[in-house]
C-alpha cells in the first residue's frame, strides 16, 4: 500500500467496511483466502504467489 501511497482509509472503501476493520486485519496473523483474494485483486498484486514461495520453508 506504501508503495502505491495508499492509506487504510482507502483501502477499507475498496472494502466497503470501515477503516478500524483495515487496521483489525493488519493485527491478524492470518486471514481467509477470500478476503486476501479481495486484497490482491484491489492492490493488484498476487499475495497468493508471495505466500506459495514460502512453502516448505521453515517458520522463524
Amino acid at each position: 500500500m506504501d508503495r502505491q501511497e495508499r492509506g487504510p482509509s482507502w483501502l477499507a472503501k475498496h472494502l466497503h467496511c470501515n477503516r478500524q476493520n483495515v487496521y483489525d486485519i493488519f493485527k491478524r496473523e492470518s486471514c481467509d483466502t477470500a478476503l486476501l483474494l479481495k486484497i490482491s485483486n484491489i492492490l493488484k498484486r498476487d499475495f497468493f504467489q508471495t505466500l506459495s514461495k514460502n512453502v516448505g520453508k521453515e517458520e522463524p
